[in-house]
């Protein structure tokens, strides 16, 4: 199994400085590296405790591919949420429809606003 570099950045990253083996070492990377810059590849990124934590995507997956592939899940996912949309803005549907019904959509809707949130976050990491 490969393993993946790590840089951490922003102000709190130089305290790691002293443990950048023991990351190296439990995060199974090849490389961790310190840089108040932060990262300038390509990369996904997280918030960790105050670090900037970045994962350089080169050589780890096919970008436009994950992109292409996300951004299918993301119409998937705002289509059905636009028929949901429709059946709560449907008067008749709200007023004739078993509460239970009614309340499944409602969630279904919401569930879906989170969903194509997390995609297009995901899809702005890849940006």
């Amino acid at each position: 199994r490969e393993r993946v570099r790590l840089v951490l950045g922003g102000p709190a990253a130089e305290r790691l400085a002293v443990v950048r083996p023991a990351i190296a070492e439990l995060a199974r990377c090849s490389e961790v590296t310190i840089s108040a810059a932060g990262c300038d590849e390509q990369a996904l990124a997280a918030v960790v405790a105050g670090v900037d934590v970045y994962l350089p995507l080169a050589g780890l997956i096919d970008v436009e591919a994950e992109r292409a592939r996300l951004t299918k899940e993301l119409e998937k996912a705002e289509s059905d949420l636009e028929i949901q949309r429709r059946k709560l803005a449907n008067e008749s549907f709200v007023g004739k429809a078993p509460a239970a019904v009614v309340d499944g959509v409602r969630a279904r809707e919401a569930e879906l606003v989170e969903v194509a949130a997390h995609l297009r976050a995901r899809l702005d990491a890849l940006a």
